[in-house]
């Protein structure tokens, strides 16, 4: 038995009855104009159906003034996962911390790359790019390639031409 995407959603409770009450639940729900899925039974004749939390608030209501007996199954979906992660404050915390190290780990520069040297060492153009105040841990914060290119092409008289360009924390630079 397993309930819809939407259910899963908004939450959901499976509820039954036994097998000589089955018919009045079922007639409840028409009446009532009550939506339900996964519909089950076993072989004792008692059936199941699935119900969003809300709907399962007024089945629940309408059968205790029927004079129907009804057993929680079970009651999950995201309102019940929200409610065990609260119980669990350690959890919510790693996970904040968590996603603000992620986003502050993007804004940063974490490798140089560097290609088409062929005169000037891989070192030199990093020193080079350092004291133009660029290097591993610089921030992107505000970073303009085009700036920088300038700026280093000024600092050191060995670089014909340079592109600096950023695929996500990686710094990609070419060099003639």
């Amino acid at each position: 038995m397993r309930p819809t995407l939407y259910a899963y959603v908004v939450g959901y409770r499976i509820l039954s009855t036994d097998a000589c009450h089955a018919a009045a639940l079922l007639e409840l729900c028409r009446c009532e104009s009550l939506p339900y899925n996964a519909f089950s039974y076993t072989e004792d004749g008692s059936v199941r159906l699935c119900f969003t939390l809300y709907t399962a608030r007024v089945v629940e209501m309408a059968a205790a003034e029927w004079g129907i007996p009804l057993a929680v199954c079970k009651t999950g979906g995201t309102p019940a996962l929200l409610r065990r992660l609260i119980s669990r404050p350690g959890l919510v915390v790693g996970a904040v911390l968590g996603l603000l190290l992620l986003t502050a780990a993007s804004r940063v520069v974490w490798d140089i790359r560097i290609t088409g040297n062929e005169t000037v060492s891989d070192r030199a153009i990093e020193e080079t790019l350092a004291s133009c105040g660029f290097g591993v841990g610089s921030s992107f914060k505000g970073f303009r390639a085009d700036v920088l290119e300038n700026q280093v092409l000024l600092a050191d008289d060995r670089l014909a031409w340079i592109s600096i360009n950023r695929r996500g924390t990686v710094a990609h630079i070419e060099v003639r």
